[in-house]
């Protein structure tokens, strides 16, 4: 969470200080493929690049997400639930250099290499006997791992230039740790005095279009509290309505508050650790329970007092939110009584938000936002940057 507050401030300050150096904010979020070891999932990620000559550019990177491998079981005799075989979590911060050509008036293309260190998290699941709602800590394996590495990432990218400001296109990468491809969106923010293009500035009345990246948090009813990043665009239908699209992508770990090995018997604790593995110098950290989430979503945004630079609005929509959790229960009071229960959710929610935003320029905006989604009874709050175009 950290990072993120600092990579937050030094979006604000790139954008106060534009005016003495040529520098770009690039954002990228998609999708992220690997083998049956690996699993697949998405991933976001910023990025800080400086021109040094010719189209060069060195860059500063962060991009984190998750991906997931499992199977369908038969719990009962007609219910179906969801067994993951590997479940990942991964940060990537990345030092590297791009080189940009321009292959059109207004579109480009850029090849970029990227040194990487890499902090990974991960579980894996072998079972003896099949994974079915009764397997037990005797018939289970896990393996879990928290390790870092030294990689690369190379990455291609086509980019469309909107405006002065901002470009929009995609991307395709392949990172060496943990071994994944990745395809999806990508956001280019120039923020750089240029005086050949700011008299081509947009009117007010042509800024009909918004872009907000927005980081935040989720959690109720029984969810644990995770952190979650969302990607939202609007378009303006009238002075005070505008539609929008958003995909967020959660990812977090449990603590099993009701698996304290202190409180069982020496032996006990012993056929605890000889059923579960541990692996990559994680011994003493056996109570990593993922839970990984994605959500799409649909609605509308209604404007309904603006004083200055700061605009209050409201929204409602819909979404289609579905998340991957472990967690553990336990049947009686000794250790090999305790099981661990693996959930698939799959639901359609309605959702009503309240955001708050201060227009930093006529294009750049910062704000919050504060949401509750039915059907999971979810409470959310987040931090957002956003540009109008």
């Amino acid at each position: 969470m950290k990072a993120k507050l600092i990579l937050m401030f030094a979006i604000i300050c790139v954008q106060a200080n534009a005016q003495y150096s040529n520098y770009n904010i690039g954002v990228k979020s998609g999708a992220v493929i690997g083998n049956e070891s690996v699993g697949n999932g998405f991933s976001y990620g910023f990025d800080f690049q400086r021109h040094l000559f010719k189209g060069l550019y060195a860059s500063l990177s962060y991009q984190t997400g998750h991906s997931e491998a499992g199977d369908q079981v038969v719990f009962n005799v007609d219910e179906i639930g969801f067994h993951p075989t590997t479940m990942r979590q991964f940060s990537l911060f990345g030092l590297g250099i791009g080189k940009e050509m321009q292959i059109s008036n207004n579109g480009s293309a850029k090849l970029s290499f990227e040194g990487l260190y890499i902090s990974q998290r991960r579980v894996d699941w072998e079972s003896s006997t099949g994974f079915n709602a009764s397997t037990s800590v005797r018939d289970l394996n896990e393996m879990y791992g928290q390790r870092q590495d030294i990689g690369f990432n190379i990455s291609l990218e086509y980019l469309h230039n909107i405006n002065h400001l901002i470009s929009l296109g995609i991307y395709g990468q392949y990172t060496s740790q943990p071994q994944l491809f990745g395809l999806g969106f990508r956001m280019v923010a120039h923020l750089r005095k240029d005086p050949e293009v700011k008299s081509s500035s947009l009117r007010k009345n042509d800024i009909k279009n918004w872009l907000e990246f927005r980081r935040g948090v989720i959690g109720g009813d029984g969810t644990p509290i995770v952190g979650n990043f969302t990607l939202e665009y609007g378009r303006q239908l009238h002075r005070i309505i505008s539609t929008y699209v958003k995909f967020s992508i959660g990812k977090g770990s449990v603590f099993p508050r009701s698996l304290n090995l202190n409180t069982f018997t020496v032996e006990e604790q012993e056929l605890f650790a000889n059923n579960f593995l541990t692996s990559d110098n994680e011994a003493g950290n056996i109570a990593f329970h993922p839970t990984q989430s994605y959500n799409l979503g649909a609605g509308v945004k209604v404007r309904i007092n603006s004083a200055g630079k700061s605009v209050i609005s409201l929204s409602g929509g819909i979404g289609y939110y579905r998340g991957a959790t472990v967690y553990t229960s336990s049947g009686g009071s000794r250790l090999e009584s305790f099981r661990e229960n693996f959930r698939l959710f799959t639901d359609v929610t309605a959702e009503v938000g309240f955001h708050y935003d201060y227009n930093w320029t006529d294009n750049f905006y910062l704000g919050f936002k504060l949401d509750f989604a039915t059907v999971r009874f979810n409470f959310g709050a987040g931090v957002h940057a956003g540009f109008r175009f």
